[in-house]
């Protein structure tokens, strides 16, 4: 820790609870800090209470173990006792012992802070509004907002299919659309090989085919018809019952590195090659060129929403893939060597889909984390799940106020596999969809409605195409992820209309104009196109 930066954020190395026999545990990490090798420790009573293995006046610590006393008059100074928690905090070369507390309040958005005094720490946490609260209030808030630029000139005269799509759901169609589908369509259907596939691929199969039923054609023309076959046959992986691999050759791929750890325990079938993930992004104009699961979820997300959008979720294949994704998470690391640990699980019952609605919702509720205990644990000790160390340092009426950094990280299988379920007929399968909204929605923590840039993000275009996924669902996590993204909306539109940089402009457009659409009933005119 620095002495010389008064804005140095110092974190709260350990939290431990006051034993029944009214001991302390001195954590590897906090010995680690204090530096204290063979050293004696020393408890400095002032204004704080210190701990330091330095040389130091001071009442002398017997440590036994792991563990060492603290004084009757200090604990009574710090005011704790027995199950109380102490928060040790970084200070140069030792530890402040304080109080820990855990208060919770209703919040305009969720939010965790500490606020630190000479004895005690009190962490707040402020949760996130339930819908009835907070829809209502946004929608007074933006009242007066409009769009700045015409988005209809924008549209005007442009020929891809996105314009077209964009132009279609604003009302705001042009005498020439009607040739312009026409040409669009056979522009698709011209490129459709011999066998029903396009280039032989999987994700360019799956998504020309999602265009041209976009564009009108019906499902049961032979184009149409030969490009389902195609994909319906693709070789499966025993491993992974009817889920949709990017190349055949990765079937087989799977099967011998299974082999492998079988023989010899090593060998790890996940990968990510760009070479993959540039395949994958073939698939899909918003969505990722870093793609987190570029072997198994991702393909199998796009090719199972082209499939529900055509109509196929009886399919034996389709209905084999549905039941492989329902048994387990939505991670590539859970599937790359097979869904043989719980393959023979039975579908979740009605009340674990219950049960797992509600530790999303307790996510959003939280702000990323699905119980507020866990804020007692949340110290550099943790080395798993959300992380929330401080990040600044604010001094206001004789106290500091810490604020802890809130859950960012988005996992891209899960996101592209809940767009893919907004097709989906099973209602159980869409309630485990739609509870996943709430945990993306979790994760909405920019004051402009903006989600954190990951370094490695997932999504291209990642406002733009997690906005696009909550308007495929009308759910109360849409409402609430969209409305608190209008500012973002607002302020993100370019000057001739549009939204997104150059290559991206039509695409965006239209994901923005549907996000804008799903929450038509709480806008004003000016905010609707």
């Amino acid at each position: 820790m620095s002495t010389k930066n008064p804005d140095y954020v110092p974190q709260v190395v350990a939290i431990v609870p006051v034993s029944a026999d009214g001991t302390l545990r001195l954590k590897k990490e906090v010995r680690a800090h204090l530096g204290d090798g063979n050293a004696d420790f020393r408890l400095i009573s002032g204004e704080e209470v210190v701990l330091t293995a330095q040389d130091a006046a001071g009442e002398r610590m017997e440590v036994h173990g792991n563990r060492f006393c603290l004084s009757v008059d200090i604990a009574a100074k710090l005011q704790i006792k027995k199950g109380s928690l102490v928060a040790m905090v970084e200070r140069p070369g030792a530890v402040a012992l304080k109080k820990l507390d855990i208060e919770e309040h209703d919040g305009e958005a969720a939010k965790v802070y500490d606020i630190e005094t000479a004895r005690a720490v009190t962490r707040v946490v402020e949760t996130n509004p339930t819908p009835e609260k907070l829809l209502p209030k946004l929608k007074r808030q933006y009242k007066d907002m409009k769009l700045a630029h015409n988005v209809v000139g924008f549209l005007r005269g442009r020929t891809t299919l996105a314009a077209w799509k964009a132009r279609k759901l604003i009302g705001a169609a042009e005498a020439t659309d009607k040739a312009l589908r026409q040409r669009l369509l056979q522009e698709r259907l011209a490129k459709q090989a011999r066998d029903g596939s396009w280039e032989g691929r999987l994700l360019p199969t799956a998504r020309n085919l999602r265009e041209i039923a976009e564009l009108g054609l019906g499902t049961q023309a032979d184009q149409m018809q030969a490009g389902v076959r195609w994909l319906l046959r693709l070789p499966q992986s025993k491993l992974n019952p009817g889920m949709f691999f990017l190349t055949d050759r990765l079937v087989a791929q799977q099967a011998e590195v299974v082999e492998q750890r079988r023989r010899t325990g090593k060998g790890r079938f996940r990968e990510l090659k760009a070479s993959e993930m540039r395949a994958v992004a073939a698939g899909d104009d918003l969505m990722a060129t870093k793609v987190c699961g570029p072997r198994i979820m991702w393909p199998n997300a796009l090719v199972l929403e082209t499939l529900l959008l055509l109509g196929y979720e009886k399919h034996e294949r389709v209905q084999a893939a549905l039941d492989t994704i329902l048994r387990g998470g939505w991670c590539e690391c859970g599937y790359q060597h097979g869904a043989g640990d719980w393959r023979g699980r039975p579908q979740p019952t009605t009340d674990e889909v219950e049960e797992w609605e509600r530790t999303c919702l307790r996510e959003y509720t939280y702000g990323g984390i699905p119980d507020v205990d866990l804020l007692r644990k949340m110290d550099l000790t943790r080395k798993v799940g959300v992380k929330m160390p401080r990040v600044a340092r604010i001094r206001q009426k004789g106290k500091e106020i810490f604020p802890l950094r809130m859950a960012t990280h988005l996992q891209g299988c899960e996101v592209i596999t809940a767009r893919a379920m907004s097709r989906v007929r099973s209602k159980k399968m869409r309630r485990i969809a739609e509870a996943y909204l709430w945990r993306f929605a979790a994760r909405q923590n920019g004051e402009t409605g903006a989600f954190a840039q990951e370094k490695y993000g997932y999504c291209q275009n990642s406002q733009v195409a997690l906005l696009d996924v909550f308007a495929r669902f009308a759910h109360p996590a849409s409402e609430i992820v969209i409305m608190r993204s209008i500012p973002w909306i607002v302020n993100a539109q370019n000057e001739d209309g549009s939204w997104g940089d150059k290559t991206q402009k039509d695409v965006s457009t239209r994901a923005l104009l549907a996000a804008l659409h799903c929450v038509r009933p709480h806008l004003p005119r000016g905010l609707t196109p």
